[in-house]
């Protein structure tokens, strides 16, 4: 089912920078399929920064873009990261809410896109310790860091919109996400990554 749902963008061409990239078919089932073993959450914004990565690789090589690697992403569905993954959901969620949260729908625009996509690598890369592999090689702390960054970034697009309460990032307690439809879940994540190739 979650292969299903992601598939559409499988061969979603990424064009910053005046490249084309997509993502291997290794990869992309490797993402779809990946099990963390939650009740709470699929995981979709963690699935679609991890797509979001390749789309946005520095490197590539046929076409596919290589930023993270098959050992790497596993790495992430074990034990000893269960906190720190559903913390970075959680923080996802929050920071795309906010956007959405946005009037006349200005934060699914262009440009709220664009910093979402920057969020979602920045996560990704952090997650993993691989930010010298993206283009921006930024080496964030911690997702406060991240989030701070993100609210600079909205700040300077909104030019003194008022925004929602700033999300952050969760406290040391295991975070818990109320169970929704699959569909539900994938929805949003869905959409981004539908738009993302034309927006980082």
């Amino acid at each position: 089912m979650i292969h299903h749902i992601f598939s559409q963008n499988m061969a979603l061409p990424g064009k910053s920078f005046g490249a084309s990239i997509c993502i291997g078919e290794e990869m992309f089932s490797q993402v779809a399929y990946m099990d963390f073993k939650q009740k709470s959450t699929t995981f979709p914004w963690l699935r679609a920064s991890i797509l979001s990565c390749q789309l946005s690789a520095p490197k590539c090589q046929d076409g596919i873009g290589k930023c993270l690697g098959r050992h790497e992403v596993d790495k992430l569905k074990s034990n000893q990261n269960k906190t720190m993954v559903l913390e970075a959901e959680n923080f996802l969620t929050n920071h795309w809410d906010q956007l959405s949260a946005m009037a006349d729908g200005k934060g699914h625009g262009p440009e709220g896109l664009s910093i979402m996509g920057r969020c979602v690598i920045r996560v990704a890369l952090h997650l993993t310790k691989k930010e010298s592999k993206g283009r921006d090689t930024t080496v964030f702390q911690d997702l406060a860091e991240i989030s701070a960054k993100f609210q600079e970034e909205v700040s300077n697009f909104t030019s003194g919109t008022t925004m929602p309460t700033n999300p952050s990032a969760s406290s040391h307690e295991e975070p818990t996400l109320e169970p929704e439809s699959l569909e539900d879940r994938f929805h949003d994540s869905n959409k981004f990554l539908h738009f993302l190739a034309f927006a980082i």
